[in-house]
């Protein structure tokens, strides 16, 4: 287990803040295309790891919950990862994300998915804009047996 400090001043997590719920960053994004394509790098460096990701008109919140024993080691690592994928992008480490079930979409992927849909919302993003009712929430999650 890493404390939130030792997690932050652990090289190659600047983009990265420990709030509440683990450790969260935000990555702007120009497109929903460029996004997705941001998702799907975060996902293949993620592998079968458990990150909550939120995906909205205008860039991704990224999270790494905690896990029974908090931030590890591995989640640093983790995060290290994911801000490589999204090099060149701005990144926001003070925003937060919703915190919420998700605006649209809640889908639990990797070695299962199910999905719900509650309908469009227009709930303010983490550098403050307005979504558009098309932004998506993702979980991924390991289930091991």
């Amino acid at each position: 287990m890493v404390s939130a400090k030792q997690f932050e001043e652990t090289g190659g997590t600047e983009d990265w803040r420990v709030l509440a719920a683990g450790a969260s960053s935000w990555y702007d994004a120009p497109t929903h295309a460029a996004g997705a394509e941001l998702l799907r790098g975060i996902v293949d460096a993620a592998g079968e790891r458990r990150l909550d990701l939120d995906l909205r008109q205008n860039g991704i919140h990224v999270r790494i919950p905690f896990g029974p024993n908090g931030l590890t080691a591995d989640d640093a690592t983790l995060a290290r990862a994911i801000s490589g994928v999204a090099r060149g992008l701005r990144s926001d480490p003070a925003a937060r994300g919703s915190g919420s079930t998700g605006p649209i979409s809640r889908a639990r992927c990797a070695t299962g998915s199910t999905s719900t849909s509650s309908g469009p919302t227009t709930e303010p993003t983490p550098n403050g804009r307005r979504s558009s009712p098309t932004a998506v929430t993702w979980s991924t999650t390991s289930r091991r047996g």
